[in-house]
């Protein structure tokens, strides 16, 4: 059922209530650890995970530490400010800034996009997409014809091979 809710948030259905579902399938309110639907386990320190975008197939799962994950980030682009720019449900800048999510590229001229504020999604299109970091959030993000699991804050996920972003979900 999470999945097929995912698949359509990527169709663009109704947002609000799949966001309310995923967010009350993954809590941990009932004292059990969340996971994501990859089977990954929740996670409060950072990790980089490789992923097929294609096939919305993990790949890897490593842990980092912070200076690991860090390093991912300034080799990603990420940037300490940046302009801000809203949206009625979650805020969007280029660049990144620290704690924000990022779907980040690796070609330029093509920008990297922190994504902030309260719990929400953001859509657009976003060509070369190179992968994206949850940062200080639990997240998602999808591009054409998939969406990824959700995955806790401190995720650096890397594409297999670059790809459109067409939304990006924080909480």
């Amino acid at each position: 059922m999470l999945e097929s809710a995912k698949q359509r948030l990527c169709v663009g259905a109704a947002i609000g209530a799949l966001v309310s579902t995923t967010i009350l399938a993954l809590g941990s309110a009932s004292g059990v650890a969340a996971t994501n639907n990859q089977g990954l386990p929740a996670s409060a320190h950072p990790q980089e995970v490789i992923l097929n975008p294609t096939t919305d197939t993990v790949v890897s799962v490593t842990p980092l530490t912070a200076a690991q994950y860090r390093a991912l980030q300034i080799a990603a682009g990420e940037q300490t400010q940046g302009a801000g720019g809203a949206q009625p449900d979650i805020s969007i800048r280029n660049p990144c800034d620290t704690g924000d999510g990022c779907y980040y590229t690796d070609t330029p001229p093509y920008a990297d996009f922190g994504f902030y504020g309260t719990s929400g999604t953001y859509h657009g299109s976003w060509p070369y997409r190179a992968g994206f970091d949850t940062y200080s959030y639990s997240g998602f993000a999808c591009w054409t014809g998939h969406c990824s699991a959700t995955y806790p804050p401190y995720t650096y996920v890397s594409f297999t091979t670059d790809t459109t972003g067409t939304a990006y979900w924080i909480s």
